[in-house]
């Protein structure tokens, strides 16, 4: 047909200088195209969907150059079940009008709106600065001013999981160990975090580790330049500041058990419920 225009490849490799990617072409929109019908989460500076495979029929001259528009139009009918799409994601990052538009009531908008253009530099650096620590297991593909591709995260936000009171469910031991080991990798690296908030932590339970997806992560200096950010020491005083005295007092026990060196065991568990169960007793009106 007309519009299934086919470009030689060399043009093609021209085309991807304008990203970065950190493994190959193959996760591209060539092979990959957006499921609009499945976000996955949403962002200021923009949100993430889920990647499905590109049948062959739809790979033409409008897919590769225009993806945005062309998926959205030729949206996906059901869920991909292939193994490949459950992997991945990509991150669109809105236009800086869209930003302006929707933050006209913020103290800052212009500010929201200057953050919007470094938002994917800045997001590759948090990647890069947490792998480097081994505390990361997300890696970037691609990524260009307006899209990104990367390890999707199958799990829940620290959000949900506090509201949902799994970090006080008798039965998620493991849950509770995971996040302990994780304050623990935290408090050992020399890290400083910009911005942080319950959307910003997420729990992989399909391999069963925490990761901090956004936040502006950078390591820390002691020359004054980085005024705005605050110690990873920090973190769980951050996440949890506008909960009530109750909770906040239990995750200060989860923080005293992984600051003490000592693994996590059932013994260690249980001396946690014990003290629990006082804090609950003494605030019945908070959950």
């Amino acid at each position: 047909m007309w519009f299934d225009i086919k470009i030689p490849d060399f043009i093609k490799n021209i085309h991807f200088l304008r990203s970065t990617p950190e493994d190959s072409l193959a996760l591209s929109f060539v092979n990959y195209k957006i499921d609009y019908n499945r976000c996955l989460g949403h962002g200021v500076y923009g949100n993430v969907y889920r990647l499905a495979v590109r049948p062959d029929n739809e790979k033409n001259f409008w897919s590769d150059w225009f993806p945005f528009v062309y998926d959205y139009i030729y949206r996906i009918g059901e869920k991909p079940d292939d193994e490949q799409s459950k992997k991945y994601c990509v991150k669109i990052f809105k236009p800086a009008l869209q930003v302006l538009l929707e933050n006209l009531d913020h103290p800052f908008p212009l500010q929201r709106v200057a953050n919007s253009f470094s938002e994917p530099s800045v997001e590759i650096a948090t990647n890069q600065t947490l792998r480097k620590h081994n505390m990361s297991e997300i890696m970037f593909f691609s990524s260009g001013r307006y899209s990104q591709f990367k390890t999707r995260v199958r799990g829940k936000t620290f959000r949900y999981y506090l509201d949902k009171g799994y970090f006080t469910d008798p039965e998620q031991y493991e849950f509770r160990k995971s996040f302990i080991q994780f304050l623990r990798s935290l408090y050992k690296s020399n890290l400083v975090i910009c911005d942080m908030h319950p959307e910003n932590l997420m729990y992989d339970k399909h391999r069963s580790c925490w990761e901090i997806i956004d936040g502006g992560i950078k390591e820390a200096k002691n020359d004054g330049s980085l005024d705005r950010y605050f110690d990873v020491s920090n973190i769980v005083k951050i996440l949890t500041r506008s909960e009530c005295q109750a909770v906040r007092e239990t995750f200060e026990i989860l923080e005293k058990m992984a600051t003490d060196g000592k693994e996590y065991t059932l013994t260690q568990d249980d001396e946690f419920f014990q003290l629990f169960c006082d804090i609950k007793n003494a605030s019945p009106q908070c959950r």
